[in-house]
């Protein structure tokens, strides 16, 4: 049986019968349902959180900064958390499956090991927290508050932050940006942007200079997913700055120091990097463009 071809404008092209045009799509019919239903649920939740944060940015109730979540019961959170985590990653793995394969979309990885790879989008994503923070410490603004944290290490306000925020921004902010630009040949630039904004509104509820510093972060997240093509590589040191924060709501201020030499390790290693690959393919063959 002859291979139907990858697109319509090549189907077109060699027949126009609507026959082999109707198996093409109907070979397609299945991505429906695995990448509509849970891509649709991750986009309304991420719509209600961003604009629950612009609201409470907005509106003010008190001087501490407050958790966004969908529901204001801590059940309904959990609930709601779980089913984004899961959405996210699910639509993540099967549009990475059809839409964005490292060996076509990313040929400067080629021979570069997941090792390398990791430490590359974790260093890139260490020096735009790195900027981050000294953008916030240069307008001395300072934050709006920490929260009540109740329970300890094991309450949801801490578990949340320090293990499901990096699951859950990094994914549908970085992984399906990239993924999305490859896809519909968005420049580079435009898609840094849409997403840096979006991060920015979604932690507006901080403040203004914190959805600043997330925009300057977020910005770099992207283009570390899309130079390296490693997710962990955004998730682990997200969820370890979070460690940080989380200690430093309650007074750890040892373990505080502790993420922060973490965090400013991966960018060292990063630098590194650099300049261990001059001249060599993943040094000299990446182009910065999704489209023209």
């Amino acid at each position: 049986m002859r291979q139907l071809p990858t697109s319509i404008q090549e189907e077109s092209a060699s027949d126009g019968g609507t026959g082999r045009w109707w198996a093409w799509w109907s070979e397609r019919m299945h991505l429906v349902l695995p990448i509509g239903v849970p891509a649709s649920i991750l986009l309304l939740f991420w719509a209600n959180v961003i604009w629950t944060s612009i609201d409470q940015y907005l509106n003010p109730t008190s001087g501490a900064a407050v958790d966004v979540s969908p529901d204001p019961g801590i059940a309904e959170d959990v609930i709601a958390t779980s089913v984004a985590v899961a959405c996210g990653w699910f639509t993540f793995l099967v549009v990475r499956r059809f839409w964005g394969p490292v060996d076509r979309s990313a040929p400067w990885l080629a021979g570069v090991g997941r090792r390398r790879r990791f430490l590359g989008a974790a260093g890139i994503w260490a020096v735009g927290q790195a900027l981050a923070i000294a953008f916030r410490a240069f307008v001395g603004e300072g934050s709006t508050g920490s929260p009540s944290v109740e329970g300890g290490w094991f309450s949801w306000d801490v578990v949340k932050p320090v293990l499901l925020a990096g699951l859950m921004e990094e994914v549908f902010f970085a992984g399906l940006a990239v993924l999305v630009g490859l896809r519909f040949r968005i420049n580079l630039i435009v898609v840094i942007c849409i997403s840096a904004i979006l991060r920015g509104a979604l932690h507006i509820y901080q403040g203004w200079d914190f959805a600043v510093g997330a925009m300057l972060w977020g910005g770099f997240a992207v283009f570390a997913y899309y130079r390296y093509r490693s997710l962990l590589g955004l998730v682990v040191p997200h969820s370890i700055f979070n460690l940080g924060v989380a200690a430093g709501w309650m007074g750890q201020r040892w373990l505080v120091v502790a993420v922060a030499v973490v965090v400013v390790g991966f960018a060292v290693v990063y630098i590194a990097e650099i300049e261990r690959s001059r001249g060599s393919r993943l040094g000299t063959v990446a182009r910065f463009s999704f489209g023209h």
